[in-house]
């Protein structure tokens, strides 16, 4: 999970993707808003890996998925699909 959100996520588009402030996608992975931040400017470039985890779980809720398929995002997960490709499964 972790390694997925080493620098190569675009945290910024998922944020706005999924149509969240900074506040609270902060809320959803359990960490200060300023976290969320810098991991968008990429002052950090990795995540605690319990936000990691949080991420990864809270991205498997068909609500938030489909926000993503709106979005035309890519699911940061796509190996949690059975199909190994998480925006094919989102239609």
């Amino acid at each position: 999970v972790v390694d997925r959100c080493h620098g190569t996520l675009d945290w910024r588009g998922l944020r706005l993707a999924l149509g969240l402030t900074h506040e609270q996608m902060a809320e959803l992975l359990c960490v200060h808003w300023t976290t969320i931040y810098r991991l968008e400017s990429g002052k950090c470039m990795r995540p605690p890996r319990a936000s990691a985890t949080l991420l990864r779980a809270w991205l498997r809720d068909p609500e938030l998925r489909q926000r993503l398929a709106a979005a035309a995002f890519p699911h940061p997960f796509p190996e949690d699909f059975a199909d190994g490709d998480g925006d094919r499964s989102l239609s």
